[in-house]
């Protein structure tokens, strides 16, 4: 039986679409036509096995899933999401990723929609214009830094001119070359009411993160 289950679930993409989509909420005929663009010659197969196998029933004209359904969508919907971040760039496979909090990592497949933003080699010295736009207008900014950036400090000291909130947490390493280049302005940004400056040791796996209500980075 259950190998007869993973078959119905997965060897037949027309059948994961459809579990998918079900998953979300519950679907006419004419729904699942247009959404999945199919006729309903294809899509009744498809149906009946995921019915014959108790994972879909048919409710007051709509199609949606049964107890059973919705705990296989729970589990095929995560694995098929990090199936899709993987194979949409091998960045995932060629790094470690063991900075990031298990926690995190067991949810990693929830930004599979995110883009992968590679510096020009020729232009790797400067300041990454698409980033600083991107964090350019965010209400509240949270880094993360274990290794210099020192063309993100005019960013910091704009958000917090502008009131945003503002959090850092720099390196050990990392915060004293800020201090031993730009002291007044670190201390300057440390003194603002709606900025605050940590430290940690040394020796964390995480390159950078940065979370806003405009979107996250990680690197």
């Amino acid at each position: 039986m259950q190998s007869e289950l993973i078959d119905v679930v997965f060897r037949s993409q027309k059948r994961r679409d459809l579990l998918l989509l079900l998953g979300e909420e519950p679907r006419t005929m004419e729904d699942i036509k247009v959404l999945l663009d199919v006729s309903p010659t294809a899509i009744l197969p498809q149906i009946k096995r995921l019915t014959d196998s108790n994972l879909v029933i048919q409710k007051n004209g709509s199609y949606e899933l049964t107890d059973m359904g919705e705990q296989v969508f729970k589990k095929a919907r995560a694995l098929v999401d990090v199936l899709t971040l993987v194979e949409k760039d091998n960045y995932w496979i060629e790094h470690d990723l063991g900075g990031i909090p298990q926690y995190l990592l067991d949810k990693i497949g929830e930004i599979k929609d995110c883009n992968l933003v590679k510096a020009d080699p020729s232009q790797i010295f400067e300041p990454n214009t698409e980033l600083l736009e991107y964090f350019a207008s965010s209400r509240y900014l949270m880094v993360f830094s274990s290794f210099y950036r020192p063309e993100f400090l005019p960013l910091y000291s704009k958000l917090g001119r502008l009131e945003s909130e503002v959090s850092l947490i720099f390196t050990e390493s990392v915060l004293e070359k800020f201090l031993y280049n730009y002291e007044k302005k670190i201390r300057r940004l440390a003194t603002m009411d709606n900025t605050e400056l940590c430290v940690c040791k040394d020796g964390v796996k995480i390159a950078e993160l940065i979370v806003s209500d405009r979107g996250m980075m990680i690197s």
